[in-house]
């Protein structure tokens, strides 16, 4: 939906409209009331210690890796 419409070229009057907070926003409400399911978006959680590692598995560009979480 972001790229679609906030991508470097929008559609004439369509600027602005997703911006990055606006897509922040609107994800966590749609957390809040139960319509999105963010765990299956986790794919890794690695201690706060290994930030590092975390670090170094988003840098692979590995498929696999969608979203590290720090555990602290």
């Amino acid at each position: 939906m972001a790229g679609q419409v906030s991508g470097a070229d929008p559609a004439p009057g369509t600027a602005g409209r997703w911006t990055p907070t606006r897509i922040a926003h609107t994800f966590m409400d749609l957390v809040a009331e139960g319509s999105v399911d963010p765990l299956p978006l986790v794919s890794h959680v690695v201690d706060a210690g290994a930030v590092a590692d975390a670090l170094a598995l988003l840098d692979r560009g590995d498929g696999d890796v969608l979203q590290v979480v720090l555990r602290f």
